[in-house]
């Protein structure tokens, strides 16, 4: 009985007006992707419920394709059948737009496949947790938030990003690019041309964070994204932040002069969450031109290393369609206050400024065999990645998964990346003696 209603509303609006359908027959996020992680998602109505209040308001639930929708969200692990991915198939290759969550296996890999996305027969796994909470999903999971940008696309901007539980996948034609690629260099989402349509796949559709959702709700209707253009700039200052003196902590949003007043733009900065430094601001908003600033000021009263909390960004947009939400979180930043020893005189002040200098340049020798030892780790990271893509690979040749010719080129590609990371890694042993 609960489709009723859907199915007639999307009867009614396949002739009155514009929608993007939002496929869920059969929904459930049941896959498991191993002990300490887990997606824990709401049923479809909450999704399109939290996804309309927005500022969606054309999703509209179906357990049919309907190839006269502008645009076909597939939600992970539901009950496609024969008729529904020949009509999806047809919808692609006519110009339509889709969005496809391959959380679960299923018909959605054979019909990829064809177009050479190959899941990985092992998860991906990070080294760092975190959590995401949106009103219809809860994440614990790996950040992936190295996107690469490209605009007219959901992913046009870099704080879009993911708390990702689910496979890897490999691309062996050029019909898909990668739009994320984990630290260790695999793949866990795409966006590609098939016929005169557009598709975005990803292994996990509902651990994109808000912003990320929100720009593949906004593209797949229309493909483009609507939401005017921001760019965001975290300033903290003075360099060297002293007990009993004043430094600030600015978020700046710009955005086009002609938005400027259809964007109502708000902060919150959760300063007082453990993690965090446990210091208090005080707040202050002003308006220079099209640019919004929040100036956060401290006054620290003992030393202390610690990260200034991230901050999560709302951003209004009064559009001719109503009004449509867009949010996202600006990372924290590592700060260190100092204590002030006694002033130094004028004679003393050359000697002072000798032992900045060493102290400096003793930081600067940490930071670098620091950045060097993570380069290492990285690529060791990748070089193992790449093993057992070759592992992969040797394995679906052998079960006739890919062709000869598409083995022996990944094959070449594999081994000519991991001779030059072995390159460089002794490079870097050698620059170490």
């Amino acid at each position: 009985m609960r489709w009723i209603l859907p199915i007639i509303l999307l009867a009614l609006l396949s002739v009155a007006q514009a929608y993007v359908l939002v496929y869920a027959n059969g929904f459930d996020y049941r896959q498991n992707y191993g002990k300490d992680v887990y997606v824990e998602a709401g049923t479809p109505e909450q999704i399109v419920s939290t996804w309309q209040d927005w500022g969606f308001e054309d999703v509209v639930l179906s357990n049919k394709i309907d190839t006269a929708a502008d645009g076909i969200i597939i939600l992970g692990c539901t009950d496609l059948d024969e008729e529904d991915m020949k009509k999806l198939d047809e919808y692609v290759k006519n110009g339509g737009r889709v969005v496809l969550d391959l959380y679960c296996p299923g018909r959605l890999d054979d019909f990829v496949y064809q177009y050479g996305i190959i899941r990985s027969d092992k998860p991906y796994q990070g080294t760092i947790l975190q959590t995401l909470k949106l009103p219809y999903v809860e994440v614990k999971g790996y950040p992936v938030d190295k996107p690469i940008v490209m605009r007219e696309t959901p992913v046009n901007s870099k704080y879009v990003g993911m708390t990702y539980v689910g496979p890897a996948f490999t691309a062996t034609s050029e019909v898909f690019s990668d739009v994320f690629l984990t630290p260790t260099g695999q793949s866990v989402a795409f966006i590609g041309r098939i016929g005169s349509g557009t598709v975005y796949v990803t292994g996990c559709l509902l651990c994109s964070n808000q912003l990320l959702m929100a720009n593949i709700l906004d593209w797949v209707g229309d493909g483009k994204i609507d939401f005017p253009a921001f760019e965001v700039d975290r300033r903290i200052y003075p360099p060297i932040k002293k007990v009993g003196e004043p430094f600030y902590d600015e978020i700046r949003i710009t955005v086009p002069p002609e938005e400027a007043q259809s964007l109502e733009i708000t902060v919150a900065y959760p300063y007082n969450e453990e993690g965090f430094c446990k210091l208090t601001p005080v707040q202050q908003r002003e308006q220079q031109g099209n640019t919004v600033i929040f100036k956060f000021e401290y006054y620290p009263e003992d030393k202390m290393n610690c990260q200034l909390a991230p901050v999560m960004v709302s951003i209004n947009w009064i559009s001719p369609k109503g009004k449509i939400l867009r949010e996202f979180t600006v990372p924290g930043e590592y700060i260190q206050v100092i204590t002030t020893g006694y002033f130094v005189p004028p004679s003393k002040l050359p000697y002072a400024v000798a032992a900045i200098i060493v102290i400096v340049a003793s930081f600067s020798i940490v930071l670098w065999t620091y950045r060097e030892r993570k380069k290492v780790k990285e690529m060791r990271l990748r070089l193992e990645a790449l093993e057992e893509s070759l592992k992969d690979l040797q394995k679906k040749f052998m079960t006739r998964q890919i062709t000869e010719d598409v083995y022996k080129r990944l094959t070449e590609k594999y081994l000519a990346e991991m001779e030059e990371l072995k390159t460089k890694l002794k490079m870097l042993e050698k620059e170490k003696k």
